[in-house]
This record gives C-alpha cells, structure tokens and sequence, in this order.
C-alpha cells in the first residue's frame, strides 16, 4: 500500500539517498546536501526559478525556508521535494488519507500530492531586492485563506464549463483567475513588502 507525503524529520539519510534516487550515483547529491545542512540548521534559502507563484513570489526571488514547527495551515507556501526537483507551492488542504492538494497561484486546478513527495519546510520570508516580505504577518494568513476560497470556486466553475463546446468561457475563467492573484499580491508586496527594508 502507498503511503502519502512524509516530512523530511521522518526520513534517515539511507532512506532520503533512496528517495532521490541516488545510489551510488552523483546526480542528485546537491539535493541530498542542501537538506543535510537544512537538517543541521533548520533554515534553507532557495532562489525561485519559475513563474508559478508569480507575482506574489517571482523567478528570482530568494525565500527562506523553515522547519514545520506546526501542521500547514490553508494558504500556506511550503516546499517540497518531488524527486530531486524541489517545488514551492500554496497549501490547499488534506484528503482522506495522508494526500494533500497544493497549487501554484496561476494554476487554476490544484495538484494531488505524490507518494514520493518529501515535505521540507514552510515558506516564511520571500526577499526581492531590498525588501523582505515577513508571511507570518497576519494579514498574509487572511489574504492567503481568501485566495484558497476563491480557486476553490474557480475550480469548480471551471470543472463546470469544461462540458461547453467553445473554450471562451474556459479563458474567461483563466484571465480572472490571474488578474485576481495579480492584483492582490500586487498590492499586498506595495503596502506590507515596501514597508520592510533590508
């Protein structure tokens, strides 16, 4: 039988080299070390290299990353390891069983977790040029929670349209899915982000 996501604190080194696949060989070892220095630290900083989180976290933005010292809440950034490919998502919320949904901010539809998947931390700090954005600010979590509802919806709405034989209102779904997440972050890194010099 499968077993849903473990977090990293679960697993021995023995187990984490199998899990990247390692073996003998050398190609996932940059993996297997930044998390053996996570392990020793209990921080890890990652540099962000996709647009899925975009704009409330951009391609080369650096956000820290912190052991779980609590369970994720909705609307949580958290990352992951899916392979030896580390991924930086939202928080959606558990399944039945040990699965959970997680979804980048321009994904309409969220994600299942994998088997395989290895839960290394909660996002806590996104830093782009000189300012810190802090996500433990309370109108983060409120903001976060308000988004989770609404792609809800939008998921829904959209598993609903996907029976129309035109895409329009597909697309029309998509564009306000995106200026939503746009506009709210936007001006969430202006009020909260600008604020808070390095």
């Amino acid at each position: 039988m499968l077993t849903g996501p473990r977090h990293l604190c679960m697993l021995s080194n023995h187990e984490l080299r199998g899990q990247l696949g390692l073996g003998n060989r050398v190609s996932g070892f940059l993996p297997f070390l930044r998390l053996e220095s996570f392990r020793k630290s209990g921080r890890l900083s990652v540099v962000m290299t996709t647009t899925c989180m975009s704009p409330l976290v951009k391609k080369g933005d650096m956000c820290e990353v912190r052991y779980l010292s609590l369970p994720l809440g909705e609307g949580d950034l958290f990352l992951f390891l899916r392979g030896q490919t580390f991924i930086l998502h939202r928080f959606r919320g558990r399944r039945l069983g040990k699965t959970f949904l997680h979804q980048g901010d321009l994904d309409i539809l969220p994600d299942d977790s994998h088997c395989n998947d290895i839960v290394i931390g909660r996002v806590v700090t996104i830093s782009r040029g000189n300012c810190v954005l802090e996500l433990d600010h309370y109108w983060f979590k409120v903001l976060s929670r308000i988004s989770v509802r609404i792609t809800r919806l939008e998921s829904v709405l959209m598993k609903a349209v996907a029976s129309f034989k035109t895409g329009v209102l597909k697309r029309v779904l998509i564009f306000v899915h995106r200026m939503w997440n746009t506009i709210i972050w936007f001006l969430y890194w202006q009020l909260c982000g600008g604020a808070m010099k390095k």
